[in-house]
């Protein structure tokens, strides 16, 4: 079986699927489900697992986009696309007989072809203006450096988790790695909720006095005086010639005033 690379920038950008029915209905695919992969001038043999490993690349950038924007509804379709590709390549791997020890290398190179293409092209040149992939994330301009700090992060975890035997054992299985690397993506994407969330707890405003609103000033000496006159008219003490009332609340006690003479 020949292993096809399809472009060094194959993403969902080098997909056309089929024109949907109606607007208004939101169908996922039209109605015979039809997709074009294009730009296959650089189409070459690769290492097995750098296609899906880029393929999924600005996808996963797209689940933390959403998630520091706020969209985290928008994130159940994004992954069950990731999920579905993965899962139907290892589908026809097994078909082809590979084991599960090949079938574990290969989500390690499908990982480390991953986290390498984020890092070049969401991390490193994330400033070039022909770089249109990254701005195209959904995503406010305002935020975009903190994604792309993001992307860069999980980059290099993502490498370690298909390059570093001392993070992940050789001999690792199949739903080992698979764990890890969900797990790796999953906990970047809640960062990137926690970003969304500080940056929406914003100081409120100080509420104007009754003085403020007056326009009206105080001294120190004269809010000193009514401190003290304030504290007189708030006096609870109640005296009289013969006796002093101490009143007290005791928390779950039917007696909740206890009179001392």
């Amino acid at each position: 079986m020949i292993y096809v690379l399809l472009s060094s920038l194959v993403t969902v950008f080098n997909t056309l699927v089929e024109a949907k029915p109606s607007i208004e209905h939101l169908e996922r695919f039209g109605k015979e489900g039809t997709m074009v992969l294009v730009d296959w001038e650089m189409t070459m043999a690769g290492s097995i697992g750098q296609d899906v490993g880029k393929g999924i690349a600005f996808p996963i950038g797209c689940l933390i986009s959403h998630a520091m924007s706020g969209h985290i509804e928008a994130n159940e379709s994004i992954q069950a696309h990731i999920n579905i590709l993965i899962d139907t390549y290892f589908s026809r791997l097994k078909d082809d007989g590979k084991t599960e020890d090949e079938l574990a290398s290969i989500l390690k190179n499908i990982a480390g072809w991953c986290g390498w293409f984020q890092y070049i092209a969401f991390y490193l040149f994330r400033d070039d203006p022909h770089n249109s992939q990254v701005h195209n994330f959904p995503v406010e301009l305002v935020i975009k450096a903190h994604l792309c700090d993001s992307i860069g992060v999980l980059s290099l975890k993502l490498m370690r988790l298909a390059y570093d035997d001392d993070y992940i054992t050789k001999s690792a299985s199949l739903d080992e790695v698979r764990k890890v690397f969900d797990y790796l993506i999953e906990d970047e994407v809640t960062r990137a909720q926690y970003v969304f969330a500080s940056g929406t707890n914003r100081r409120q405003p100080r509420k104007s006095s009754m003085l403020r609103a007056a326009n009206r000033r105080l001294s120190d000496t004269e809010m000193l005086f009514l401190a003290a006159e304030s504290m007189k008219r708030l006096s609870i003490t109640e005296q009289d010639t013969t006796t002093t009332k101490q009143v007290s609340i005791s928390e779950g006690s039917e007696n909740s005033a206890e009179l001392s003479q």
